[in-house]
């Protein structure tokens, strides 16, 4: 079969053809703008999970590394750290005078 981008339109089916693909091409960039403001849309939608899971693999290197640190230490090195978290969350919660700002 030739194919039929190599021969000049002759009949009236090819110059048909060619003007109704012609104006398939110009209705869609006539719709790009919508379809691109909507694609937008649906990006900015979907941005604060991308920042999750961006902030979730930075993270991850230095909680890697406490959680080695605190499972070589031993039953002590764990108990030490608990005790710093409920210290820090008790001078919060003793500061606070409506006890409702430093919930967890």
């Amino acid at each position: 079969m030739k194919n039929c981008f190599d021969r000049t339109p002759h009949t009236m089916k090819d110059w048909l053809l060619l003007a109704a693909g012609a104006a398939a091409v110009f209705a869609a960039a006539d719709w790009l703008p919508g379809v691109l403001r909507g694609a937008g849309a649906f990006l900015g939608l979907l941005a604060p999970f991308g920042w999750g899971l961006l902030l979730a693999y930075v993270l991850d290197i230095p909680t890697r590394f406490l959680r080695k640190s605190s499972l070589a230490a031993g039953a002590a090195g764990r108990w030490l750290s608990a005790m710093r978290c409920f210290s820090v969350r008790w001078r919060c919660w003793r500061r606070s005078s409506s006890r409702s700002s430093c919930r967890a």
